[in-house]
């Protein structure tokens, strides 16, 4: 893939770069060579920018002028985004399953905005007749989260964990979507002061007790 800006003049005509995609063999030469020395750079094959020049036979001027201009196209793959949401209600292995099927594609897995509510789920199509009684079951848990729900929460949260924990050798990371219960997006979502209990510190930026138990291990 190689990219340029229109200009007219030696005047831009667009600041965005222009992207085209070309079959390889109708590049010039030199981008292929600034593509491999990329690459052995990339696998440690070359330690230097001198030394990939050196192996590919290129100058180091061409390869700066021309290195972030060129660029294979399965770079272009990378990063692909699996929307998924986690819910209280347990359905056994199904995560797993999923890792094991991007284990088998050789990718690293990260998992990001990780949270999950405590509040029942929404279901915008439902028919209501009573606007106040909805809200009421859209918001049960305003004054504090009960014990039994709490646990039920903490539960889930940490079979997740063990999850990852488990699957280490493909996920690479683990990231919150904020830090405490009163930072999420979730809170006032899908009505006015609705108040959720889905990360892993609570309102008082104290961690969840199953946190604390891999944190005191």
């Amino acid at each position: 893939m190689c990219k340029r800006n229109l200009s007219t003049g030696g005047r831009t005509m667009n600041n965005s770069p222009k992207y085209y995609l070309v079959e390889a063999s109708a590049l010039p030469e030199v981008f292929l060579k600034v593509a491999e020395a990329k690459r052995l750079l990339a696998t440690g094959q070359a330690a230097t920018v001198n030394e990939a020049t050196k192996i590919t036979g290129i100058s180091r001027s061409a390869f700066y002028k021309y290195k972030d201009a060129v660029r294979p196209f399965q770079d272009m793959l990378h990063g692909r985004i699996v929307t998924m949401q986690l819910l209280l209600r347990d359905e056994p292995g199904a995560l797993s399953g999923v890792l094991n099927v991007l284990a088998g594609t050789g990718i690293n897995v990260m998992i990001t905005e990780w949270d999950m509510s405590a509040l029942p789920t929404v279901n915008m199509g439902a028919n209501v007749t009573d606007w106040a009684e909805y809200r009421e079951q859209l918001n049960p848990y305003k004054d504090g989260l009960p014990e039994d729900v709490s646990a039920q929460w903490n539960a889930r949260m940490k079979s997740f964990m063990d999850l990852f924990l488990k699957h280490s050798d493909v996920v690479t990371r683990v990231t919150a979507w904020g830090v405490s219960d009163e930072d999420s997006w979730k809170n006032g979502w899908p009505i006015p002061g609705r108040t959720d209990y889905c990360l892993l510190f609570d309102r008082n930026h104290e961690p969840k007790p199953f946190l604390n138990e891999y944190m005191n291990k």
